[in-house]
């Protein structure tokens, strides 16, 4: 059972070591969006909706789809746009929070906003260099 009142990387970490062994997914490409802490790989250019998205600390952009991430609980907020039902975003290696992922918009002119992700701008890296080769494999 996970208490609303702990750090939540305290229960990612409860939630890992329940789940087994994580893996990364590498993107491949030329424009990728990296965790800032860790620079885990998040999502490719091409994935971005928008880019004048307002976070909780400055300019953020909404994807259409993130990897890498794990999501909090489920709130209800009111944001600049009206109330919406969303979870908080966390890096999968760092716990890092990054933003947070639109589960439902209550509004019908917010309706395209659901199931997609903002990611603050500061919590994200941009690499314009090519992503073809996979990283080097260990054995366990």
């Amino acid at each position: 059972r996970f208490d609303r009142g702990q750090h939540p990387s305290s229960w990612l970490r409860k939630l890992d070591a329940n789940m087994g062994k994580m893996f990364k997914i590498y993107l491949c490409g030329d424009k990728i969006y990296s965790c800032s802490t860790c620079r885990t790989h998040l999502a490719k250019h091409d994935q971005i909706v928008s880019k004048a998205f307002q976070g909780r600390h400055g300019r953020a952009f909404l994807f259409s789809n993130v990897v890498n991430i794990t999501l909090g609980l489920k709130e209800d907020r009111n944001l600049i746009t009206g109330l919406h039902t969303v979870a908080d975003v966390y890096c999968n290696c760092c716990q890092s929070i990054l933003g947070w992922k639109y589960v439902e918009a209550f509004e019908d002119s917010q309706k395209y906003k659901e199931g997609k992700c903002i990611i603050e701008k500061a919590k994200m890296t941009f690499d314009a260099g090519k992503h073809d080769l996979l990283p080097p494999v260990r054995d366990t």
